[in-house]
């Protein structure tokens, strides 16, 4: 296909299948009803009333469109309503702005169609709200008008209530990474960019898909599965109490793609993760001690403050409070309330319990978090202060959904930190069981952890062990571990320990 996605045939697709690059064929783009990778149609939930899960805009501006206008007279008005007519497929949902410089129509009514001003964004969004969104426009073309600029025609989409899920930019000139965050708030299923001199750059496909946390097709192209690979790396689930392995592997990787979803703030692709009707609560230890310093001492009230606790910090009690219905409410409280900017989180040392009721899950995640903050003008320091944290889920399955399962129940209690995952008592025949398989075995070298039998092991494995230990000064029953999860590879074994290192035990490294 040549250079920005122009061919001589419509925008066409097959059942099933990822949708085709936007095509353009007599000045007019025509996109057929979507389809993501997976075969289902996209989400309705962009085009829903306001109000759905992710369009919460406030406020009906698209009825009051005319007096954003720039001040239009009526008739420039009705000439440039007749003109986007003409660009208007209505089978599609897709209205064509391509090429408007060259628009004889723009002639007659004396304006300069540049989409790098202000002036007239707010002008052709007036109208395109007033008369496009009550018909749910699902797509806007822009290619080949010059755009060097995304900072006035987002802000107008935005603030005018225009909802869409597929937006093209080819052939324009933009070339600044950083433009690609004012597309942030549209919330965006696909965008072509192809054209562009921002689409050569080295970082491009990373940049967009960490920026626009929504997207699902970038250029024409699945982006789901190198958005995966650019998750951050989780050690492994460990089971606990546990009465059905199968569905314990399941919940280990749903609990691994949940919380680097978490830790990388995808608000987006969270949602999905919740039942449309789930409910949230978290509570504070509220003996729990922070560093004496404004940033966490402000956290800590606000947390205590709209918490589910049933009594203050001062032992007062007061009314239940703080559980959030909906998927929606429940990840802008874990984004805005729990964790919200400038902290970030890194979770660690899971431990899970799970009890299995048909297809109803009830886990008990238990684990570490670090949190972190930059520093300020008033704060010299950056803040980083490691806690605790318990998270009960009652679950169901979901067969639409990448996910595998949905949360229908998420109960978040943050603790004060411990050397070691707090988990419920374990019961006498497990700690018999726990005691037997810890049992000292005979070393064969001096370096080893008693748990390990090195004369078991090849040499070159061992070689594997040394290494990682004189990198690191674990044990070697930890270095063992350490290389299990990394599959052997030493090098990712010392990155994992680095990232890691200031939340290891004391109790896991030699002397």
């Amino acid at each position: 296909m040549p250079k920005g996605g122009k061919a001589n045939g419509r925008w066409k697709q097959g059942r099933g299948a990822a949708p085709a690059p936007w095509q353009r064929t007599d000045n007019r783009f025509a996109a057929l009803p979507q389809t993501t990778q997976q075969g289902h149609q996209p989400s309705k939930r962009k085009h829903t009333k306001k109000g759905g899960d992710r369009q919460q805009r406030g406020g009906n501006q698209h009825q009051n469109g005319g007096k954003r206008g720039g001040g239009m007279d009526p008739t420039t008005k009705s000439l440039l309503k007749l003109f986007l007519s003409t660009r208007w497929d209505k089978t599609a949902r897709l209205l064509d702005l391509s090429q408007l410089k060259s628009a004889e129509a723009f002639t007659g009514i004396g304006w300069v169609p540049d989409l790098n001003t202000l002036s007239f964004c707010t002008k052709l969004c007036s109208v395109i709200s007033e008369i496009y969104v009550p018909l749910h426009v699902q797509s806007l073309s822009f290619s080949d008008n010059g755009i060097s600029t995304l900072l006035h025609l987002s802000k107008c989409l935005s603030s005018s209530d225009i909802s869409i899920a597929n937006l093209c930019l080819s052939n324009n000139k933009l070339s600044m990474l950083s433009e690609l965050d004012n597309l942030k708030d549209l919330r965006l299923r696909e965008v072509m960019l192809t054209g562009n001199p921002v689409a050569t750059h080295v970082q491009y496909k990373q940049y967009s898909i960490k920026k626009l946390s929504s997207l699902e097709l970038l250029d024409g192209d699945p982006i789901m599965g190198l958005r995966a690979t650019l998750m951050p790396r989780l050690p492994p689930v460990v089971g606990g109490h546990c009465d059905d392995t199968n569905k314990l592997d399941m919940l280990g990787k749903f609990t691994q793609k949940f919380l680097a979803a978490v830790d990388q703030r995808q608000q987006e692709s969270l949602l999905d993760a919740y039942d449309k009707n789930a409910l949230f609560s978290f509570t504070v230890d509220t003996k729990m001690t922070l560093p004496n310093v404004p940033r966490a001492n402000q956290l800590f009230s606000n947390l205590l403050r709209v918490s589910h606790n049933l009594q203050t910090a001062q032992g007062k009690a007061r009314p239940t409070q703080g559980v959030r219905q909906g998927r929606l409410k429940t990840v802008e409280a874990m984004f805005r309330v729990v964790w919200p900017d400038p902290f970030t989180t890194t979770h660690s040392d899971f431990q899970v319990d799970l009890k299995s009721f048909g297809e109803t899950l009830i886990a008990t995640l238990h684990g570490k978090i670090l949190l972190k903050a930059p520093a300020t003008r008033n704060q010299q320091k950056a803040f980083q202060q490691t806690l605790c944290f318990d998270r009960t889920w009652i679950l169901g399955g979901s067969s639409n959904s990448d996910w595998g399962l949905l949360i229908k129940n998420d109960m978040l209690h943050i603790r004060q930190d411990a050397s070691h995952v707090m988990v419920p008592p374990t019961p006498p025949e497990v700690q018999q069981q726990q005691a037997t398989a810890t049992a000292p075995q005979p070393a064969s070298s001096s370096n080893s952890s008693p748990s390990v039998d090195l004369s078991s092991l090849g040499e070159e494995d061992r070689q594997r062990l040394q290494a990682v230990q004189q990198g690191t000064n674990l044990k070697m029953d930890r270095c063992f571990e350490l290389l299990k999860v990394t599959k052997g590879d030493v090098q990712a074994a010392l990155q994992e320990f680095n990232q890691k290192k200031a939340m290891i035990p004391k109790d896991y490294f030699v002397g």
